[in-house]
């Protein structure tokens, strides 16, 4: 009976031996068996980058100091012109005080729509230039030294007649000594005008009698050969001659 006892008590701590080492277990297992799993996401982002190209102008801005010493003169305006002619223009007024050297330095501001001229001007105290069409021509001038330049001077050129032209006609190669020959003149105006004609005889070996102010005169050569005679037209609008117009008649 005693032993009996004894074995019980034996076996109650080995079952309490037990039970302590199978609750030191979990315990254990909650601490060292646990992994902790660290997930780390990557988000990869894709940025669709447009390349623009930007075109820099730079703009230099030139500031000329206005020299009040300087006193640019373009002259009185200029009216009644007729194209084709040579308009010359007058500076030579402009100063400078105290004396001392300046430039002069032309433009057009403004020039007729259909005119081809260009821009600038001789830089002379008389600069020229030949107008094309008809209109308005501003001109300007301006003075310049080696500490700035003048306020500017306009000077207003009025062209208000075209110059006629003048047509003498086709030239003659082969023409018979002694022959009749009728010059087939002719002339025009854009601006409509009455004509009146001037034929002349260019070579003065020869006297030769003709119809000198009509548009087709009718001249007799000589009876001589070869021979080369050139006869020459001028026309007039009222107003201003053409430029001459030759036409050459060969005898062979």
């Amino acid at each position: 009976m005693r032993y009996i006892k004894q074995l019980t008590i034996a076996i109650a701590v080995v079952s309490m031996f037990y039970g302590c080492g199978g609750g030191g277990g979990a315990t254990g297992g909650d601490t060292g068996g646990t992994t902790t799993t660290s997930t780390s996401t990557t988000t990869s982002s894709t940025i669709d980058t447009t390349a623009t190209t930007t075109s820099t102008t730079t703009s230099t801005s030139t500031t000329i100091a206005i020299n009040p010493a300087l006193h640019a003169n373009a002259g009185s305006d200029i009216t009644g012109l007729s194209t084709g002619f040579s308009v010359s223009l007058d500076g030579s007024k402009s100063s400078k005080d105290g004396g001392g050297v300046f430039a002069f330095k032309w433009s057009f501001v403004t020039i007729p729509p259909a005119s081809s001229l260009g821009v600038t001007l001789a830089s002379t105290s008389h600069p020229s230039f030949v107008p094309d069409v008809k209109g308005a021509y501003e001109v300007k001038l301006v003075l310049t030294d080696d500490t700035g330049e003048s306020t500017p001077d306009n000077v207003l050129v009025t062209v208000d007649n075209t110059r006629p032209a003048a047509n003498a006609g086709n030239d003659i190669a082969d023409a018979s000594p002694a022959s009749l020959i009728t010059l087939a003149g002719s002339g025009s105006d854009a601006d409509s005008n009455s004509l009146t004609y001037k034929w002349s005889y260019v070579e003065q070996n020869f006297t030769l009698s003709f119809g000198t102010t009509v548009a087709q005169p009718t001249v007799r050569l000589p009876n001589v050969r070869p021979e080369r005679y050139t006869f020459r037209l001028i026309v007039n609008d009222g107003t201003v001659d053409s430029a001459p117009d030759d036409v050459i008649i060969d005898v062979n």
